[in-house]
């Protein structure tokens, strides 16, 4: 615990293997590959911390719990190989970075009620057989390939809000094999949208998507 560090710089705690809780309650900026390797990190308070840099808690395998609630901007692989992390609540995060979530094998829930912008391969190797996520007002830009190498049949379930324009037309069931047509939800299996083209990315067909209103 560091009750008035402002901010960690990049790789300050890396491969602090025996590290097992970090509670930081006024640091607002998280630097590059922080806590990379922390093996035994097992739960993250950071309260006030806006920004996360790329690679800040990438192979955090024994990472359960994360509280972020003010972080705007979640960094490239921020999260990569966090194979105990289950649930992640991002309630403010707008931007979130390429592979943010790669191989976070245990991954099942996801909340992004702000973001605009979700980068490539972020879902990458999340290997459980579900996912959901929800989303806010704003249809966000998709990074292609979202989903490379899933191998096996997964269920994704998009929640976001009703009566939002951004949202009218893109609500649906989305798991055909083929040929893959312009539209958000096969740019979200891995065709990638910038918020009016469609990308050249793989649409996975292991994924059947479906984007649907919370009551």
């Amino acid at each position: 615990s560091l009750p008035k560090a402002a901010s960690i710089g990049p790789g300050a705690f890396q491969i602090c293997t025996k590290l097992t809780t970090v509670s930081l309650p006024v640091a607002d900026f998280i630097g590059v590959s922080a806590f990379l390797g922390c093996t035994s990190l097992e739960t993250v308070s950071l309260p006030k911390a806006a920004s996360i840099d790329g690679n800040a808690f990438q192979n955090c395998t024994a990472l359960t719990t994360v509280s972020l609630p003010e972080a705007t901007s979640i960094g490239e692989s921020a999260f990569y190989g966090c194979t105990s992390l289950e649930t992640v609540s991002l309630p403010k995060a707008a931007f979130i970075g390429g592979n943010a979530f790669q191989n976070c094998t245990a991954l099942t829930t996801v909340s992004l009620p702000e973001a605009t912008s979700i980068g490539k391969l972020v879902f990458a190797g999340t290997s459980a057989k579900t996912l959901t996520v929800t989303l806010g007002a704003t249809a966000p830009t998709l990074g292609m390939d979202m989903f490379a190498s899933a191998s096996e049949a997964k269920i994704v379930t998009v929640k976001v809000p009703s009566g939002e324009a951004a949202w009218s037309g893109k609500t649906g069931t989305f798991n055909e094999t083929g040929p893959y047509t312009d539209n958000w939800g096969n740019g979200f299996r891995g065709k990638g949208w910038d918020g009016s083209n469609y990308g050249s990315g793989t649409v996975n067909s292991y994924i059947s998507l479906t984007i649907t209103y919370t009551p």
